[in-house]
């Protein structure tokens, strides 16, 4: 790479490799930029570019064995995942436990395959990078087979057979049944989605009353979760307040003493003053406590996850944007980091896209006031690859 810090308003970082054992000196200015952070969330855009990853999982082995990074909180289903790492603590390979079970772009593509390895050595040796969920049942095997069994046995051994007995339980049932597997059409029934929805309140209230009980809130959160993603499925509602509050609920009660690096899509992870996952956590923990760093591209390919086998050419990147001035100087794979944020005025009107490559979503480097804190949200750095190779997703 080029020294281009005349040619780009900021100082670019090279990456030198993607691979995960690759030597971590060229990620010592990150590692100096996140400082003391408690949470680093990485931010991909489609979740179908197999070299990023690859860089996520190098990051994420970086934190981990230089900066105190034990949990790794992924985008996919709570329920799922802890049961997925019960089994890998019962010996199962986290590469096998993690199929059917995490989410599938994560769990079956190539490139991560050495990562789930790591994950099973450092936690054979003692020093764990726990895999947790923090979204709602998005179909795994877990959710599907025994989510709604665990369930009614955990009410009945509490005693609270009405709710079981009640004219309304089936109905639940099968709008639960409906809502796990994702089928369409979600609502097939409105009488089965009203006993949902006034079931689903009698027990959440009840599981509430039971915040030391680890169980009754993973049973509770799976139940908020089927609500949140029927209210976003149907009216476009956003389920990041759900994704937040599960994240929060590990942070703070399950493990007060972690640091958390986070997968999540940029639609939820990139702060944009609306209210998204980002924006929650530096509103609640502050900007010095979370760091946010997004994954672009200048040409290539990414997998449309909700198309299997289906490629999408990145377009080029607009005028005035962080891409194309990187494509411009010449530059291979690398990241910049966003300035302080009393520096914030040096930095240039350029955008960043931030959602499947397109050409009319972008973001600017900026920070800016979160609604009712003091605090500022925004990006804290940009990772820049020349070329976006495709997730190479193995069969299952």
């Amino acid at each position: 790479m080029h020294n281009l810090s005349g040619d780009l308003p900021l100082l670019p970082n090279p990456v030198h490799s993607m691979a995960l054992d690759a030597d971590d000196r060229d990620l010592r200015e990150l590692g100096r930029a996140i400082g003391d952070a408690r949470f680093v969330v990485l931010c991909g855009q489609s979740h179908g570019e197999g070299n990023v990853f690859a860089l996520q999982a190098r990051i994420s082995r970086y934190l981990h064995e230089h900066k105190g990074f034990n949990v790794l909180a992924l985008g996919s289903g709570m329920y799922d995942l802890w049961h997925c790492w019960q089994d890998a603590l019962a010996g199962k390979p986290a590469g096998h436990a993690v199929l059917g079970n995490l989410f599938f772009m994560y769990a079956r593509a190539t490139q991560l395959r050495p990562f789930f390895d790591y994950i099973e050595k450092q936690l054979r040796n003692g020093t764990p990078l726990e895999l947790a969920g923090i979204d709602g049942p998005q179909g795994g095997a877990y959710s599907l087979k025994q989510l709604l069994a665990e369930l009614a046995a955990f009410i009945e051994q509490a005693g609270q057979t009405d709710v079981l007995q009640s004219s309304r339980w089936p109905g639940f049932i099968r709008a639960a049944q409906r809502i796990i597997a994702r089928e369409q059409p979600i609502i097939d029934n409105v009488d089965d989605i009203r006993d949902f929805q006034h079931v689903l309140a009698t027990l959440t209230t009840w599981l509430d009353s039971h915040p030391d009980d680890v169980e009754a809130q993973l049973l509770s959160r799976s139940l908020v979760g089927l609500q949140a993603q029927l209210v976003e499925l149907q009216v476009q509602d956003p389920r990041d307040w759900q994704i937040f509050e599960n994240l929060q609920w590990l942070a703070d009660t399950l493990r007060p003493d972690q640091k958390f690096v986070v997968w999540i899509h940029s639609m939820r992870g990139v702060p944009t003053g609306e209210d998204r996952l980002g924006d929650r956590l530096k509103r609640v923990y502050g900007n010095k406590s979370v760091f946010i760093a997004q994954f672009t591209g200048c040409q290539g390919r990414f997998h449309d996850y909700n198309h299997l086998g289906v490629m999408h050419t990145i377009p080029s990147a607009p005028p005035e944007s962080w891409e194309h001035m990187w494509e411009k100087a010449d530059l291979g794979d690398g990241y910049l980091i966003a300035p302080p944020e009393q520096d914030d005025e040096r930095t240039p009107a350029l955008a960043y896209r931030y959602l499947r490559y397109g050409t009319d979503e972008a973001a600017p480097l900026k920070r800016f006031p979160t609604p009712e804190s003091e605090t500022t949200a925004g990006l804290d750095a940009l990772f820049v690859l020349r070329t976006i190779e495709p997730v190479e997703v193995m069969p299952y």
